[in-house]
């Protein structure tokens, strides 16, 4: 406030012409930014929601793969190739690239969405080791059916699935693979790697 007064002030002293002008625009544009903020997707309380979400989920992955050969990552930035990626859960029998939204995503920003996720699942691909099976999977935390859903974005095949029911296909994965092999092991170790707090 007082940063804008001087600003205001030293416009009246060098522009007395113009300086009344520059600050109705500059007023303007604040109060559009203000108001677009308060009802935005920015907006404090959604960034709370999401960010509450993705910890839920997070959780509830870690505590579904705490098994030999698995692992969760969360919040992954540096192989990231479209923001971050939300968790990676690595199972003895594939990795997947888990995005975690709060409520349902608007129908126009949706295939934005499923464009993100697909683009991860290729640059986990990429990173993990050959034949490694990876897949995308877009997690509804709230008011999301308890079915499967199945999407394609960018040649991807992208889950879409409530927390119940991938912790569930979370769990039957680690029981169909009996005893994980060494290479399963060692990506697991990766994926650990990936989530280290102090990489």
């Amino acid at each position: 406030m007082l940063g804008g007064s001087c600003i205001g002030i030293l416009l009246q002293l060098l522009w007395p012409s113009w300086a009344m002008l520059i600050m109705l625009g500059a007023a303007v544009i604040c109060a559009v930014w203000f108001y677009q903020l308060s009802r935005g997707r920015w907006r404090l309380d959604n960034l709370e929601k999401g960010l509450l979400a993705e910890t839920r989920v997070g959780d509830e992955l870690q505590c579904a793969v705490t098994a030999p050969g698995c692992a969760v990552a969360h919040d992954v930035k540096d192989i990231a190739k479209v923001g971050n990626i939300d968790h990676i859960v690595a199972t003895p029998l594939r990795i997947w690239v888990v995005e975690t939204k709060s409520s349902r995503i608007p129908k126009k920003e949706f295939p934005q969405a499923l464009g993100q996720i697909a683009a991860n699942v290729k640059a986990v691909r990429n990173w993990a080791p050959p034949r490694t099976e990876v897949r995308g999977c877009l997690v509804i935390e709230e008011g999301a059916s308890q079915r499967s859903s199945s999407y394609e974005s960018q040649g991807e095949k992208i889950c879409g699935e409530s927390r119940k029911s991938l912790i569930k296909k979370l769990r039957q994965e680690v029981r169909e693979a009996q005893s994980p092999n060494q290479g399963a092991k060692e990506l697991a170790q990766r994926v650990w790697a990936l989530g280290r707090l102090d990489a």
